[in-house]
């Protein structure tokens, strides 16, 4: 079976002989950079001239991988020789071929905590890695539990021997992680989207709750108001009526008595007009506060600018005096009365 391996860049530890140095050949015909580490500095030139043979990047160094030291600086150099890391195999092994504490301390520091450290130095870059896995090198002598060398046997303790993938492609992971991150950052955008939106709708709730009691009030008012500009109407016509039904009687009157009589018609007539005049702007109020209640339509409609500024100045100054009723002011207006109404 042909593996293509092309650009790949594979650290093989404990590749300068053996199992560990078929490895690194194989890697480096299917097209991969390999760097191999051990402890023999004359293995190691060897393998190393037969992967460069395959016009591969190669990268060797003595490194005795029972110093977690040690093991770090050799990882973070195939990293640097090779651009990064794809593939770690972890292939060394102390053998254990002694039952004692010297045969097992051996087997723990190399065929166990090797590996676990190899892979803990190589994971940083394995992240940044082409279908980056971790391989550890198993063996068939676990299944025999041989008594020549049970450290060894039982650290390679795999049910089938042969090689364990034990870190495989992060890839997936680190899509799965982005998923997740971006889903908790939408998650949180439609979170605050919707607070913002309880917010508004809390406020248009508040907002409608006002127009509703504006516009009763305004209804309340505008009834009674329409009464008072009608009946001030009414009255001037009637005072009108009054003054030529009884001037024939008025003109039999001194001239003192009649002066009287027009004085006080008058000045019925005038307070009449303010009456009118002050119920019509009573009347735009109301109507502005309805049309206000029920929000803005968006609709363009002509406006008189100058009925407008008229109604905004005595706003102004009603409120001024009802505040200090010592206020008092002049207002002069420049109107330009030739002005057809604009739009708004």
């Amino acid at each position: 079976m042909a593996f293509d391996f092309d650009g790949r860049r594979v650290v093989v530890a404990g590749g300068s002989r053996g199992i560990g140095r078929s490895i690194a050949l194989a890697f480096a015909q299917a097209g991969a950079g390999v760097s191999i580490c051990a402890r023999g500095a004359e293995d190691l030139a060897r393998t190393d001239a037969e992967i460069a043979a395959h016009g591969r990047p190669t990268h060797s160094a003595a490194c005795d991988l029972a110093d977690r030291d040690a093991i770090v600086s050799y990882i973070s150099e195939a990293a640097a020789a090779l651009g990064g890391i794809d593939v770690l195999v972890n292939n060394a092994s102390a053998f254990g071929f002694k039952d004692d504490e010297e045969g097992w301390a051996g087997v723990m520091s190399v065929d166990m905590m090797a590996t676990v450290r190899t892979g803990q130095a190589a994971i940083p870059f394995l992240e940044h890695g082409t279908g980056p896995c971790i391989i550890n090198i198993s063996s068939v002598v676990s299944l025999s539990c041989s008594a020549a060398r049970p450290p060894y046997a039982a650290m390679k303790a795999v049910p089938g021997g042969g090689s364990v993938l034990i870190y495989s492609d992060i890839t997936e992971r680190k899509r799965s992680e982005a998923e997740i991150r971006a889903a908790r950052d939408a998650a949180e955008a439609a979170y605050r989207d919707l607070k913002a939106a309880q917010a508004s709708l809390i406020r248009a709730e508040k907002m409608a709750s006002l127009g509703q009691l504006t516009a009763g009030i305004a209804h309340e008012i505008k009834n009674p108001l329409n009464f008072v500009n009608n009946f001030a109407d009414l009255s001037v016509e009637l005072l009108d009526e009054l003054k030529e039904t009884a001037a024939p009687a008025i003109a039999v009157l001194d001239e003192d008595n009649r002066t009287e009589i027009d004085e006080t018609i008058g000045m019925l007539t005038g307070n009449l007009e303010k009456i009118a005049e002050h119920g019509r702007r009573a009347d735009g109020i109301v109507k502005s506060m309805l049309e206000h209640s029920r929000g803005t339509s968006g609709e363009r409609r002509s406006v008189d600018l100058n009925g407008l500024m008229e109604e905004a100045l005595n706003l102004a100054y009603h409120g001024g005096r009802a505040q200090d009723a010592s206020f008092n002011i002049t207002l002069e207006r420049d109107f330009a009365l030739t002005r057809s109404p604009q739009s708004n």
